[in-house]
């Protein structure tokens, strides 16, 4: 926010007006809280993957996208409430892959792709199991 304020011989009052500077970002992992990108966990853990990004304008709820690599190529994983759950922050500025019990075909590669109306950005994480650090 930015002030601008004036005065002159041709006005007997001070003349204010704010004005608001958004400057567009296309999204960028956040410095402030980079990703842990490789997490270790056991069977029947729960595995947590977050993403901070900045950017502006925010992307909304369907700009965020959460893959797993199969073989060579990566599947879309989907919200289901029991195995995987996919959140965005109120803000659009970070989303969390959850995974509840955490079974042996679970370990190993994802990613997430967030866009917003300029951009896009996407992020690795590594899931593995005690036997295989």
């Amino acid at each position: 926010m930015y002030k601008c304020v004036t005065s002159n011989v041709h006005a007997s009052t001070l003349q204010e007006e704010n004005l608001s500077i958004l400057i567009q970002c296309y999204p960028i992992a956040s410095p402030f809280a980079p990703p842990v990108t490789t997490l270790h966990g056991a069977p029947n853990d729960t595995a947590v993957l977050t993403f901070t990004i900045k950017a502006y304008p925010e992307p909304s709820v369907i700009n965020f996208t959460w893959f797993k690599g199969v073989s060579d190529r990566w599947d879309i994983l989907s919200h289901d409430y029991k195995h995987y759950k996919i959140s965005v922050s109120q803000d659009g500025l970070q989303t969390e892959l959850t995974i509840n019990n955490v079974q042996k075909d679970d370990f190993g590669t994802y990613r997430v792709n967030v866009s917003n109306t300029i951009s896009s950005v996407s992020e690795v994480f590594y899931t593995t199991s005690p036997s295989s650090t």
